[in-house]
């Protein structure tokens, strides 16, 4: 039996695959409808590992003086950085 293929996206094609994956996680940003700033920034960084590091630094910031996030916005944030993840995992598999 052979094991199933992985997927590879192009490089080449990287924007092209990075709006179809936004699109196809488009039902997590609903959560972020009041932070504008942050679905912005999202979508700017979505495919690349600065993004994880730009996300975990919201939820883990050292800051005293904030409140954190509702639970939904942050469980959103935690469902974003995975499949961030997994989109990077398709587009660059070896």
């Amino acid at each position: 039996m052979t094991a199933p293929t992985k997927t590879t996206i192009d490089p080449s094609n990287f924007n092209r695959a990075k709006e179809q994956s936004l699109e196809k996680n488009s039902e997590l940003f609903g959560p972020l409808a009041n932070f504008p700033h942050i679905v912005v920034r999202i979508r700017e960084l979505w495919g690349t590992h600065e993004l994880d590091n730009h996300l975990n630094g919201l939820l883990f910031a050292g800051r005293l003086d904030r409140q954190g996030f509702p639970r939904e916005v942050a469980s959103t944030i935690f469902k974003l950085i995975g499949a961030n993840r997994a989109f990077i995992e398709e587009v660059f598999a070896e």
